[in-house]
């Protein structure tokens, strides 16, 4: 409860008497805030530990709690001390100073005290003929009629009783001038000056923020507290069972449920003793049960614990894992470990169902060793540690790899947990890898052989490609490639001066920009012909030639990878055909030409409507003697009328329905 509010006013005279130095009243007092260069400070401090004894009489019994716990032998209180003082830092003159504060604590429901020795004597050297229990109204207000100058330090000192277990703060200083006409007051309303008896006080408390260990008050037992050891932060913090509360510490015996922030809650029973865990305990979390030994809060012995996928025992010395732990999984794996003051130490065994096996060392939580790892298949990874980290040349052997395309060898150089010098693989078929690495990142030339004699060369700058690569194919081909920043950029040559086929590449230029393919690319192949592409952003655009040893030529307007406009076909016996194309569809009206057809049944020419890719419309065909065909068509089958007039000028109508001659 708030049990009463002082106000000091200091007068400039009284300063005289009890100020005293700054650097004595630092040691101990605490700023409360600071405003236009006035400091205001405040202390509190015991000056006597037992200074009287609180008694009770029999009727007021059923109110004092601490008497019953006492077998009524009276409780002891503590003389504080609670000091003020304000420095003025304005460079002004002040007036009408007064300092306030509120002073919260417990009444104790004494109905009478008797001082100790010590207390008279203090009372007697410091002439104070009553000093008041907490809730008297001490002191008054008074007020200061002559200016403070600056560089003034103002302090008063006031004395309260109260019991041992009680805490005594400051809530709420506030401090009030006048500067000329001026009045001004600063307060500040967040900030609280807790100290606390030696017998209660119990640091660290737990806070919003993840502070672990600590002790934290039972959300349904006021100013009672239990020791909490994990890791996550709490909402709250549960007991419920019998016990008592002495000192700010919970003893007794019942369930404990701590909720967590977003992690659900835990769940524990067993015994408290002075605040912590003592004794066999059972705790929960989620859907894990751990069952142990507490002594003074920290597991001892061995402790059994299960949840839905494995059983573990783990060996606990001083809260720490000691000795051995051995968890178990559903499926068959096993790990067994070794600990040292709660670190791995020693050689961890991971056993898997399917017959892999893997074994660690550790030295003091790390890595320390040689990790050696065999997998059913009957490889074997040898990785060497130090500290924590990869350090040397892993290896990594399957002499039985069954498929040509398996890793047989690979050799990795790590420094500092990266890779960092030489990695070589060697693969079933006879393949081999040879890579450079710095810091992790492949930095320098890499190069592949393969069993049919055809090796590539790839250089690499900081993990990324950069540079030209070349791969020389066992079929004598050859083919350059620019890297610039692990993109392709530049013109790719292919050349292949073996090519045997009639038909086969000889030799092929891309333009690429950014990975893709941007600007001209001509192929030439070994028959003659030659195909000339315009491409931008990696799709064809523009025109694409092709020509043909025997003359032949085509040309093929291209729009954004599609076929968009009239393409252009002439043969080497003279014949022209025209193309429409609409994103990349036949659309429109084809023409075929053959003016230097010889032969009376030769076609001299053909109309064919197209639509979407399909004939759709009339077409017409004429041929050298005269005689001609039209056909209509309807989404690319024959439906209608087919008229044919021969070279005499007689016709012959043929029906047709969806592509079927009718009778």
């Amino acid at each position: 409860m708030r049990a009463w509010l002082g106000e000091i006013e200091v007068k400039s005279n009284l300063c005289l008497l009890l100020a005293v130095s700054i650097a004595a009243l630092s040691t101990d007092a605490e700023m409360l805030f600071n405003r236009e260069g006035i400091e205001f400070h405040g202390s509190l401090k015991v000056l006597i530990e037992d200074a009287a004894i609180c008694r009770v009489s029999e009727d007021n019994l059923d109110m004092a709690e601490y008497e019953t716990l006492r077998e009524n032998e009276g409780a002891s209180l503590q003389l504080w001390e609670v000091e003020l003082y304000a420095e003025n830092g304005s460079g002004k003159s002040l007036a009408d100073v007064r300092a306030s504060v509120l002073i919260v604590a417990a009444r104790p429901p004494c109905t009478s005290w008797d001082p100790t020795e010590a207390y008279v004597e203090w009372q007697g050297s410091a002439s104070h003929s009553r000093v008041p229990l907490i809730g008297d109204n001490f002191v008054g207000v008074e007020r200061s009629s002559k200016d403070v100058p600056s560089d003034q330090v103002l302090s008063r000192k006031v004395h309260v009783l109260t019991l041992e277990s009680e805490k005594v703060l400051f809530d709420f200083p506030a401090l009030s001038y006048r500067i000329g006409s001026t009045q001004t007051t600063h307060s500040d309303e967040q900030h609280t000056l807790r100290i606390e008896s030696e017998s209660h006080r119990l640091e660290p408390l737990c806070s919003s923020v993840d502070q672990k260990p600590c002790w934290s008050v039972l959300s349904n037992w006021t100013d009672c507290h239990v020791w909490i050891s994990t890791e996550l932060p709490e909402i709250a913090v549960w007991f419920f069972g019998e016990g008592e509360c002495f000192d700010g510490r919970l003893n007794g015996t019942g369930k404990l449920v701590l909720r967590y922030q977003g992690e659900g809650s835990m769940f524990g029973e067993g015994q408290y003793v002075d605040g912590f865990k003592q004794g066999d305990w059972i705790e929960n979390w989620l859907k894990t049960e751990e069952r142990g030994h507490y002594d003074h809060g920290l597991r001892t012995g061995v402790w059994t614990g299960k949840d839905n996928v494995a059983h573990w025992t783990t060996a606990f010395e001083q809260g720490m894992k000691q000795g051995v732990e051995v968890i178990d999984y559903n499926d068959g794996t096993r790990i067994e470990s070794s600990y040292e003051s709660g670190e791995r130490h020693g050689r961890e065994i991971r056993t898997y169902p399917n017959g892999s096996r893997r074994e660690t060392p550790y030295v003091q939580g790390r890595r320390h060793g040689t990790a050696i790892v065999v997998s059913a298949e009957g490889s074997r990874t040898e990785t060497p540690y130090m500290a924590g980290k990869r350090e040397g040349v892993e290896v990594y052997v399957n002499d039985s790899a069954p498929q040509s395309h398996s890793i047989l060898r690979r050799e990795t150089s790590f420094a500092d947990n990266r890779r960092h010098g030489a990695e070589v693989i060697d693969y079933r078929d006879g393949t081999r890898v040879e890579n450079k690495y710095e810091k992790g990142n492949k930095h320098g030339l890499e190069i592949k052989t393969y069993s049919n004699g055809t090796r590539s060369e790839t250089p690499y700058v900081q993990g990324k490609r950069h540079g030209v690569k070349v791969v020389a194919s066992a079929d004598g081909s050859r083919q350059e490639t620019p890297f610039k920043h692990d993109k392709k950029e530049g013109i790719e040559i292919y050349v292949n001066d073996g090519a045997a086929q009639r038909h086969g590449l000889l030799r092929r230029e891309t333009t690429f920009a950014d990975n893709r393919m941007h600007g001209a690319e001509i192929i030439d192949y070994r028959d003659g012909s030659r195909v000339e592409t315009t491409y931008e952003n990696g799709l064809k655009h523009g025109m694409e030639e092709r020509r043909y040893p025997n003359g032949s030529r085509s040309e093929t307007p291209y729009v954004k990878g599609r076929r968009h406009g009239l393409k252009i076909l002439t043969t080497a016996d003279g014949s022209r055909t025209e193309t429409p194309f609409k994103n990349d569809t036949k659309d429109g009206v084809e023409i075929y030409m053959n003016n230097a057809a010889s032969k009376p049944h030769s076609l001299l020419k053909r109309e064919t409507s197209f639509a979407e890719n399909k004939k759709n419309g009339l077409e017409t065909m004429t041929y050298r003697d005269g005689s001609h065909v039209e056909t209509p068509f309807v989404e690319g089958e024959k439906h209608g009328l087919q008229v044919r007039t021969n070279s005499s000028g007689k016709k012959i109508e043929i029906r047709y329905v969806h592509g079927q001659q009718q009778d």
